[in-house]
């Protein structure tokens, strides 16, 4: 290694990590970092950086975000910089176990279409796991670092500003390149993103909302199904739309599949006559709208395109596919594509199982264990991370947990932490770093609980609401799309008619 490359080294590693006892969110009360020298940074000053980052073990470093990106492909460059697909993600870089090495962990989020030809168009609902890529320094261009055989490069600009490019493109030198996954290797030959990336801030990051103050945004017909059932509800970025999934009680027991475009205030109802429990769960990702049943899952297209059919007829036909499972108050999530299951099993052996329901080749599988059963709780993944929050262990005759369980898929293994009080039955929805969790307390008002869990620190912080428990109104469902919370709200009368009965919404 040339003096160069040795000098270049040294100023790459305070680069890299010389922000490590800032954490994620730095103390603007610490003045200026120390680390941070302009000119020949000696390698006693390295040394000295390195250790304080190896005891600094809660801390992170410096992450990174792209602060302006461009999207290349066959119709031209596309700014992107804007895109909550593009604003989510992460990079961490850190020094390997050998000479020059480079680790590069990516959290990529929510991912974004690489073919496409608006920056509309480039919004994609496919959730992703964390990549971790392993590099070497070139010699003979040490301001570039490659991963992944060329198809991500990192040019080194200055201590604040890094470029990363990642796409099909040919390799500029031959580096040691190591990837978790494939994900990122498939995309088109001519597709490139060209980003610029700083270092993240505290106001970067998502923060807590002191308190929530909801208006009703669409009424929803049929409440009483809600009540007595467990709708799904999610939401689309591609698609600007919200999605809500139920069993219709009566004589037909159809289930219904219902969208909301936030543009044009459109509403299409699709139902199937294919029998299933009353439990739904609803999931968008690039393949389509994913409805997960006691038995089955059923899935639609994006457009759902219900026919005019007689009341009590089903109006779509749904790819349907029996995943051998009886569930029931069941939670469940999405990462790649791919359908996560947990508790709500009949068969309560099986209620502490988390099984992965490959949607390319439709096949069930288990993948872990939560430490005990669940029923009646949800989760949400971040990260590579299943958060699960409350509930019970079983159906019914059973008290309700404080437990917030976390899964990590990489190392098959669970964290213990605490609500701040028993949960009958929750339902989340994720932002960014943010874990928003609505329910029910353990009691006959149903009153409703809510607040914000943070994966950075594991903070969990109650959040007052403008929504009323009285008349037994309470949440039924939840989700996040564009900086609000969309949640289905209502309640019934002495006479058990629904009331107040609708999507409610509230910025954060």
């Amino acid at each position: 290694m040339n003096k160069y490359t040795t000098g270049f080294f040294s100023l790459l590693l305070i680069f890299i990590i010389g922000c490590s006892l800032e954490g994620p969110r730095p103390d603007k009360a610490q003045g200026p970092n120390p680390y941070q020298i302009p000119g020949l940074i000696t390698g006693e000053m390295v040394s000295i950086v390195l250790t304080d980052n190896s005891e600094s073990v809660e801390e992170e470093g410096r992450v990174w975000k792209l602060s302006a990106a461009e999207l290349i492909n066959e119709s031209g460059t596309i700014n992107v910089s804007s895109l909550p697909n593009i604003e989510d993600d992460e990079f961490l870089f850190k020094t390997g176990d050998s000479e020059n090495e480079i680790i590069l962990t990516w959290r990529p989020r929510n991912d974004i279409d690489f073919e496409a030809t608006t920056s509309e168009e480039a919004k994609k609902d496919y959730y992703l796991s964390v990549e971790t890529y392993t590099g070497i320094i070139d010699e003979d261009n040490p301001t570039l670092l490659e991963f992944a055989d060329g198809k991500i490069q990192v040019e080194i600009i200055s201590e604040d500003e890094i470029e990363i490019q990642i796409g099909n493109f040919e390799s500029k030198s031959q580096v040691s390149a190591i990837t978790t996954k494939s994900h990122y290797l498939e995309l088109c030959n001519s597709c490139s993103l060209l980003g610029s990336a700083t270092p993240k801030t505290e106001a970067d990051y998502k923060t807590v909302p002191s308190e929530l103050t909801f208006t009703k945004l669409l009424d929803v017909q049929y409440g009483n199904n809600f009540f007595t059932g467990a709708p799904g509800f999610t939401a689309s970025e591609a698609e600007n739309k919200l999605y809500w999934s139920y069993r219709q009680d009566g004589g037909d027991r159809l289930e219904h599949v219902l969208s909301y475009n936030l543009a044009t205030q459109e509403v299409e109802d699709c139902s199937t006559g294919l029998r299933d429990f009353v439990s739904k769960q609803i999931h968008v990702s690039s393949n389509g709208v994913s409805v997960v049943g006691g038995q089955r899952i059923n899935i639609y297209p994006k457009d759902l395109n219900p026919t005019n059919a007689a009341e009590g007829e089903a109006t779509c036909n749904p790819d349907a596919y029996d995943h051998g499972l009886w569930l029931s108050r069941f939670g469940s999530a999405i990462m790649e594509g791919d359908l996560y299951i947990f508790g709500g099993d009949l068969n309560e052996i099986n209620s502490d199982k988390i099984y992965r329901w490959d949607d390319t080749n439709n096949v069930l599988e288990m993948v872990g264990r939560l430490p005990s059963p669940k029923s009646w709780a949800n989760g949400d993944i971040v990260d590579g991370k299943l958060y699960v929050f409350g509930g019970q262990a079983q159906f019914s005759g059973t008290p309700s947990e404080d437990t917030i369980y976390i899964f990590d898929f990489d190392t098959n293994s669970t964290e213990t932490l605490s609500l701040p009080v028993p949960l009958y039955r929750s339902y989340v929805a994720r932002d960014e770093n943010l874990i928003y969790v609505a329910g029910q307390l353990d009691n006959e008002n149903y009153d409703i609980f809510f607040g914000v869990f943070n994966t950075i620190d594991n903070s969990f912080t109650q959040v007052p609401l403008s929504l009323t428990s009285e008349g037994n109104r309470t949440i039924h469902q939840m989700t996040i799309l564009d900086n609000k919370v969309y949640v289905i709200y209502g309640g019934r009368d002495e006479n058990g008619n629904p009331v107040d009965f609708g999507i409610y919404a509230a910025e954060i």
